[in-house]
């Protein structure tokens, strides 16, 4: 069997939960007589668009380079990426997989699970954190409280203000009576046009890669409390 495991970020240059996991996958598969790849996004300077093959422990690693903080539209491309799929299209068509194990989506986005679907390869995801559900991928808010999820879009401003420096609603305040609402929307709207643009495109995020990931064959949650976590995200 072909095997093509999905991650964000791989050995030697990260080290995490993520990383081990899908590096234990890896060798167990090949042991068992699989061909085995890696495919995984590499941080790169703006416009490095390579794509380089490299080997770690005997496994071979696809690595697409890319700069999330120069693409066109970083907050629509943070779930949803189309250069990046294009650019991992020839190396999963070349490699022909009769499976793709998504160890993780960030970076590689959900474009990259969505390509899969189209070009007929099964898809098996493994759930390593929260990310499908949560940008900062640990449904804990920038407070450090629990999050049960978001609701709706606006439950994640404040978080992700905090994650990406931009105004906040408690930044920006409430409508004041001394100025009429549209004269407030104006000014709210030149201090946070960026918050607004950011926010008008997470509404999609969810609902996306909802869909990506229930295309899947098999979804695997690692815990009880995630799989919970998940199903009461839809």
């Amino acid at each position: 069997m072909r095997i093509a495991y999905l991650t964000h970020q791989y050995f030697p240059r990260h080290v995490g939960g993520t990383e081990i996991l899908t590096r234990g996958y890896a060798r167990h598969c090949r042991k068992l007589g699989h061909e085995v790849i890696v495919l995984t996004y590499r941080d790169a300077e703006p416009g490095d668009t390579c794509i380089t093959q490299t080997e770690h422990d005997g496994i071979e690693v696809i690595e697409v380079h890319g700069n999330q903080g120069h693409v066109s539209d970083w907050k629509r491309a943070e779930f949803d990426n189309p250069d990046i799929s294009q650019r991992v299209c020839p190396e999963l068509e070349s490699f022909c997989p009769d499976v793709v194990h998504v160890m993780h989506s960030m970076k590689l986005s959900g474009a990259v699970l969505n390509l899969c679907h189209e070009l007929g390869f099964p898809v098996v995801v493994t759930l390593c954190d929260f990310w499908f559900v949560c940008p900062r991928h640990t449904l804990m808010t920038w407070d450090g409280k629990l999050c049960p999820g978001p609701a709706k879009p606006l439950s994640c401003v404040n978080c992700l203000s905090d994650l990406h420096g931009l105004p906040s609603l408690k930044d920006l305040g409430p409508p004041r009576p001394a100025l009429r609402p549209w004269k407030w929307m104006r000014k709210w709207a030149g201090r946070a046009t960026e918050t607004i643009e950011y926010f008008r495109q997470l509404k999609d995020r969810n609902p996306f890669l909802r869909d990506a990931v229930l295309r899947s064959k098999r979804i695997i949650a690692l815990t009880d409390f995630q799989k919970r976590m998940f199903v009461s995200n839809g």
